[in-house]
């Protein structure tokens, strides 16, 4: 990989970018990681999406060079976060006031808040026994360590040198350890999808010895080993049902949801009261209920979320119909939703118009987030921690659109009145434009994915109810860095509106689950 090769020095000094879940005085993740040493297999991290990741920058085997590290940068090609199946990796995006905060959410004693605000995404701890030239702390020599966060990716850099006094030789002998260079932190968005390869930027990584005459001599490297991260997709959703749509020949195109199976649960006399069920034999002495049984097999259509927009609206009025507008003493006109997109920071912020984005401050440096007040399917998932999801609701008209061109790879989350969980299960299906008028019967129909709900209140993918989906729920309260997405978290009301945020009525409703207490909504409205 080396450009240079000095004489017959044999390349084998190795680079990694390796994952890791603790570090010498603790967890990383501020006690809140939603991962553990048990899903890391050598340079492989396996996640599910919404996650928050965390990667060491290892340099190791220099040895038979018989050469000594005086200098070295490792850069991380941040083109590589795109290279997963859905929406890319990105740098997190933390806000701050003092170091602490990010010692607190990143759980890293090293961890900096910048001169922005905002919690820095790389960093070198120093005290690391195992970090590079860390023995020339002892010594009159001077060692010096930085990251920067250049657009093409971050740059981990180290040196030592020598005090003007001295003429001993400032570097790093290779103790035949695994060296630490740096920490990188990584957010997993929620529509992040498949396997991503993060790898370095070879011509910008690089050591060299200038400790031997006439000049300084590069370090032949043998290998960049990257970081690999598998992303498995967002599931235990109460109220959403997760979807991604391939992009197809005939560009617009409608979403059909089958309402397969409702809510089937044990009733009265069972010992599995309210469990799931298929049958009566899964209920130890009770039948298997159908509460929703004239629903099912009816077809519903995914439909952009819309809402009630007009000089005196919220901005959180979601609308089926003008009807709806009409209604509410805030009025305003039904019209798909709209959202400030662009600007300074990330979009999905609910706008009634163009001041709306333009009155955007971010909390912590007070500087103007704005935007534009445009269409869109995107949904704010948390306004603190800056992500949002696309969105979409049901309903009983097909809506055709570029739904794969607006998505661009993210996945689509549906919710609605006939979203529920207990054994629930929908069929998802694509139509083309040919299918225009006839839906029901199309044959060119390409089905999707069949979707099983869990049992009502889980929420941690674990196939259990238990006290552990409260927890969960907590700290999705409390907007921390790696939790669940709204439409894991979110449980009311009956229409559940994607713009609204988590509060504490979900929270009530999980903690009623826990207690055996029934999925509280009975009564579905059949379309016209």
């Amino acid at each position: 990989l080396s450009d240079i090769i000095a004489g017959d020095i044999p390349a084998t000094l190795i680079f990694a970018l390796t994952p890791v879940a603790e570090h010498p005085d603790g967890a990383y993740g501020g006690g809140n990681l939603s991962y553990s040493a048990a899903d890391i297999s050598g340079q492989e991290l396996t996640v599910q999406a919404g996650a928050t990741t965390y990667w060491n920058v290892q340099v190791s085997n220099w040895a038979p060079t018989g050469l000594r590290l005086k200098v070295i940068q490792a850069q991380i090609n941040a083109q590589t976060f795109d290279s997963g199946d859905g929406a890319p990796l990105a740098l997190p995006n933390i806000p701050c006031t003092i170091h602490d905060d990010c010692i607190d959410r990143h759980g890293a004693p090293r961890a900096r808040c910048d001169a922005n605000g905002i919690c820095k995404p790389a960093w070198i701890d120093v005290r690391r026994t195992d970090g590079l030239l860390f023995d020339q702390r002892e010594t009159d020599c001077v060692a010096l360590w930085d990251v920067g966060l250049r657009p093409t990716g971050p740059v981990f850099f180290a040196v030592a040198l020598p005090n003007p006094t001295e003429t001993d030789f400032c570097s790093e002998a290779d103790k035949g350890i695994i060296y630490y260079l740096g920490t990188l932190a990584l957010t997993v968005p929620g529509d992040a999808l498949g396997t991503y390869t993060i790898d370095f930027v070879e011509a910008d990584t690089f050591v060299f010895d200038d400790t031997v005459d006439p000049q300084p001599i590069n370090i032949p490297i043998a290998a960049l080993l990257p970081g690999v991260l598998h992303v498995l997709p967002l599931k235990g959703q109460n109220r959403y049902i997760a979807v991604d749509v391939p992009a197809t020949e005939s560009e617009q195109t409608a979403i059909e949801v089958t309402l397969a199976m409702l809510h089937h649960t044990c009733g009265a006399g069972s010992m599995n009261l309210f469990a799931p069920c298929l049958s009566d034999a899964d209920c130890d002495g009770g039948a298997c209920q159908t509460p929703f049984a004239e629903f099912e097999g009816q077809k519903r259509y995914l439909n952009t979320v819309q809402m009630c927009r007009g000089e005196t609206e919220d901005g959180r009025g979601m609308c089926r119909s003008q009807d709806d507008c009409d209604e509410r003493a805030l009025g305003g006109t039904c019209e798909q939703m709209h959202t400030c997109q662009g600007g300074t920071e990330p979009g999905g912020t609910a706008c009634i118009d163009q001041a709306a984005c333009d009155a955007r401050i971010h909390p912590v440096t007070m500087m103007p987030r704005g935007g534009t007040c445009l269409p869109s399917i995107t949904c704010e998932d948390s306004e603190a921690l800056e992500t949002t999801f696309a969105c979409a609701v049901l309903g009983c008209q097909p809506e055709y659109r570029d739904w794969a061109g607006e998505l661009g790879g993210r996945t689509l989350y549906a919710t609605g009145p006939e979203i529920m969980p207990g054994a629930s299960r929908y069929e998802i299906a694509l139509l083309p434009s040919s299918c225009m008028g006839y839906e029901a019967s199309c044959a060119e129909a390409l089905p999707l994915r069949t979707v099983d709900a869990p049992q009502w209140g889980d929420v941690d993918d674990d196939v259990k109810l238990n006290v552990l989906d409260l927890v969960v729920l907590h700290e999705r309260l409390r907007e921390l860095e790696g939790t669940i997405l709204k439409p894991v978290a979110q449980f009311q009301p009956q229409q559940v509106n994607p713009l609204n945020p988590i509060d504490v009525r979900d929270f009530t409703l999980a903690v009623d689950a826990l207690k055996s207490l029934p999925y509280p909504y009975k009564t579905l409205t059949p379309c016209e």
